[in-house]
């Protein structure tokens, strides 16, 4: 369902949500395989706040960083 702009309606959403609750921040994961979905939040103003390298915790998993990221809501 990529390029349909859903993922970004999502992240909107919450974003409203949020507000309407009061929170200050959002806070969310993404792992190193998956840069669309980074690049997608960097586009709607999350930065990052942290990348951490688990290494054989994860490589399992298949991936190897997670990068934390934060977006400040007015």
């Amino acid at each position: 369902m990529r390029g349909k702009k859903i993922g970004t309606k999502l992240i909107y959403n919450i974003i409203i949500f949020a507000k309407s609750r009061g929170y200050k921040n959002l806070k969310l994961t993404v792992v190193d395989t998956n840069p669309l979905a980074k690049k997608l939040y960097e586009t709607i103003g999350f930065t990052i706040h942290k990348t951490k390298n688990y290494g054989l915790l994860t490589r399992s998993a298949g991936f190897k960083e997670v990068t934390h990221m934060v977006k400040i809501l007015n």
